[in-house]
């Protein structure tokens, strides 16, 4: 009876032994997974990062190229206003019959019209 009990114990043991050994394998082999997702996630974050430093840099560049835009003291809203009406005054002074020619009036030219619409002052 005790030589029964010993070698189920035997067997037991034998059995817990290789539990044991087959999960330190799988153990072994969940650790390299997790060491690789590891490695793959820092190779992305460092991509992203480098990405994300890019962007930052060039919205820096960004950032200047209008600070120095703006300290020259560009209006360009101002500058298109001032060549359209040069442009409308060219046009009245090379075609002065032409009535439809888009032309700027006295007023708007910075001309007084009442000063062009009088004569000359009779004593």
């Amino acid at each position: 009876m005790q030589a029964k009990k010993v070698e189920e114990l035997q067997s037991r043991l034998g059995s817990a032994t290789s539990d044991r050994e087959k999960l330190a394998t799988e153990l072994a082999a969940a650790k390299l997974k997790i060491e690789t997702a590891k490695a793959n996630a820092d190779a992305m974050v460092a991509v992203y990062q480098t990405d994300a430093e890019a962007a930052q840099a060039r919205e820096k560049e960004v950032v200047e190229a209008v600070q120095e835009i703006h300290a020259c003291g560009f209006n360009l809203a101002a500058e298109i206003k001032s060549a359209k009406e040069l442009e409308a005054e060219a046009k009245l002074l090379a075609f002065p019959d032409d009535d439809d020619s888009g032309s700027i009036s006295g007023s708007e030219s910075g001309e007084d019209p009442e000063i062009e619409d009088a004569g000359p002052e009779e004593d």
